[in-house]
């Protein structure tokens, strides 16, 4: 046996040892996130907060967290995949958005891909912002087709057109 199966060899002994308890899922748990390569998460992706790029935009920061959310909207397949869920905080002026694989996921079901976008007022100027974004990928197993980094400031920029445009969107 090679050394680098050793690790996964120790956690499949200690999930049959632990039995139901909750160690075990625990264990379960880490043996998976290990053998599939998972690696991204949402606290990963909070912990790049200001490590920037960033992008100004015209807009309030209160105004952008909205902004944000709908664009991110924009992602979800309407019932079919990609399934998109959109997590706002207007506290912590950010949104979370997360790609799963399955329709009614919540979000402490394992993702496919994510993204956040945190809002940054501009000192002196409460009707300007800027936006940082970061995405991540699960890991090299879990797909996903949301494309994240490349699609949202596409779809911010069409979210604030429309809306200084007045185009009435329908209610989904």
């Amino acid at each position: 046996m090679s050394s680098r199966w050793i690790p996964v060899a120790i956690l499949a002994l200690l999930c049959v040892a632990c039995g139901d308890t909750g160690t075990a899922a625990q264990v379960r748990e880490l043996a998976e996130n290990v053998v599939t390569l998972q690696t991204g998460t949402t606290s990963e992706l909070r912990d790049q907060r200001g490590t920037g790029p960033c992008r100004g935009y015209d807009v309030g920061p209160d105004e952008m967290v909205e902004v944000l959310e709908d664009a991110m909207k924009r992602a979800d397949g309407k019932g079919e995949p990609p399934y998109v869920k959109t997590f706002a905080s207007k506290r912590y002026r950010e949104v979370v958005a997360k790609e799963f694989e399955k329709r009614r996921a919540t979000y402490k079901d394992t993702f496919l891909t994510a993204a956040i976008a945190i809002v940054h007022p501009v000192a002196g100027d409460p009707s300007r912002c800027r936006v940082e974004m970061h995405d991540t990928r699960r890991g090299p197993f879990h797909g996903g087709s949301v494309k994240w980094g490349r699609d949202l400031p596409g779809w911010i920029d069409a979210e604030l057109a429309e809306r200084a445009a007045g185009t009435i969107k329908p209610i989904p």
